[in-house]
């Protein structure tokens, strides 16, 4: 299959969209207790997110196509204190496997490489196992872990 990567700023955030609701499903199933911290996410809010944390425009977009169909993203940022981060990454189900989102992965690095980020970031899920450990083939590792009384639990 011939996969085309198509790199690009902000104006390419409105094309993700679908795949982000993608994303969103997949975070609901696997995050467990968590589910509903999730479900409430929308895109607009995510969006905005996206852009206000990227200091002086610095946000990437690579998208993944196959013939007309768009199978995969990366959106990267970089914040004010030259963090890098992997913000959203998805492929859809069916190419999984197939090593997109390594070479994913590796463009956003190259990238934030090159705009002079001091560390690449990201985070998973709670639960998305799979996801762990293509990021730490990678080279990822835990650094802490963030813990919060479940939603049911706060009324």
């Amino acid at each position: 299959m011939d996969y085309v990567f198509t790199t690009g700023g902000k104006e390419l955030l409105p094309q993700i969209r679908p795949l982000w609701n993608e994303l969103k499903k997949h975070h609901v199933e696997v995050a467990g207790i968590f589910s509903p911290v999730y479900a409430r996410a929308d895109w607009e809010s995510r969006r905005a997110d996206l852009e206000r944390k990227a200091f002086d425009d610095k946000l990437r977009v690579d998208l993944v196509t196959c013939g007309s169909e768009l199978i995969a993203y990366a959106v990267s940022t970089i914040d004010h204190k030259c963090i890098g981060e992997i913000d959203s990454l998805c492929v859809k189900e069916q190419y999984r496997g197939q090593g997109i989102g390594k070479q994913l992965i590796r463009r956003a690095i190259d990238w934030m490489e090159s705009e002079g980020a001091k560390s690449y970031t990201l985070q998973v899920v709670h639960g998305n196992d799979r996801a762990m450990s293509l990021y730490q083939s990678l080279g990822f590792r835990p650094v802490r872990h963030v813990l919060m009384i479940p939603p049911q639990n706060l009324d």
